[in-house]
């Protein structure tokens, strides 16, 4: 379907009229937003990277949406989100920021999970375990590279790269430890 730039322009304003004014802690209203608009748009139109930004610190962050009470399609539905997000940092902002951190660390953090909970049911294999685990380690790795300029301790990105780095060790870790057994 092809549309006027006009059409284009107010279905935008509509749409970020939508986002402005829902309430940013509400993880149903967001989704459903974008439920409701995400086959109008691109997966990276920058009106939906909002909503999945928003959508995606809230997953696992806030109360009532933590990993454990958050169903599988949630789950994925992070994952989703934030790998668009990153997507679209390759193109539109590359290299070291805090975005890229912060969006690397959500991430690692709902893989971290969701292996952690395949592994506890034994969904995957010793060595499937240790694959996938192995994975995360670029992942924090590029975490710390981003944040690690962030020396001011009041920060979040200051925060969330010394969470990393703890991360990156117990990973190592656990991969030493996986091999023991």
């Amino acid at each position: 379907m092809k549309f006027l730039d006009s059409q284009v322009a107010k279905m935008e304003l509509e749409l970020s009229d939508l986002i402005e004014n829902c309430d940013y802690n509400d993880a149903e209203k967001l989704h459903q937003i974008l439920d409701d608009h995400k086959d109008k748009y691109h997966a990276q139109h920058y009106l939906i990277l909002i909503l999945k930004w928003w959508i995606i610190n809230i997953y696992g962050r806030q109360k009532g949406y933590h990993y454990p009470l958050l169903n599988s399609k949630l789950i994925q539905d992070k994952i989703e989100f934030c790998t668009d997000y990153l997507k679209a940092m390759d193109i539109i902002d590359p290299g070291l920021s805090h975005n890229r951190g912060r969006s690397l660390w959500e991430l690692y953090s709902v893989l971290a999970y969701q292996l952690s909970q395949e592994w506890n049911e034994q969904k995957v294999s010793k060595s499937q375990f240790k694959t996938r685990i192995q994975s995360l380690i670029p992942i924090l790795e590029e975490t710390i590279r981003c944040l690690t300029y962030y020396d001011s301790e009041g920060t979040l990105e200051y925060q969330v790269c010394k969470m990393a780095a703890k991360a990156l060790v117990n990973t190592k870790e656990t991969l030493s430890f996986i091999d023991l057994m």
